[in-house]
């Protein structure tokens, strides 16, 4: 008997703390919801974008360069007879 009772009460407890902590989130996105700006937003969001643009055109440029590398490289070894 006191099994089902200790199994009650931490079930209950659960549900308890599981209520507290949907009504806690719930607050922090009203909050959230509430001190967004919509503009600032999507500013942010194009800067995010740019910031991906950017390091692709790096990621190409290091692409390129390698390529350039390897061409030098093979070139190299074929003027010695190594391939």
């Amino acid at each position: 008997m006191n099994i089902v009772h200790y199994d009650t009460t931490v079930i209950i407890m659960a549900n308890i703390f599981k209520r507290v902590h949907d009504v806690v989130n719930a607050n922090i996105n009203e909050l959230l919801d509430r001190i967004e700006d919509p503009e600032r937003m999507i500013k942010q969001v194009i800067r995010e974008m740019e910031d991906n643009i950017n390091q692709c055109k790096e990621g190409v440029v290091d692409a390129v360069a390698w390529r350039i590398t390897a061409a030098s490289l093979k070139n190299g070894c074929k003027k010695r007879n190594w391939l």
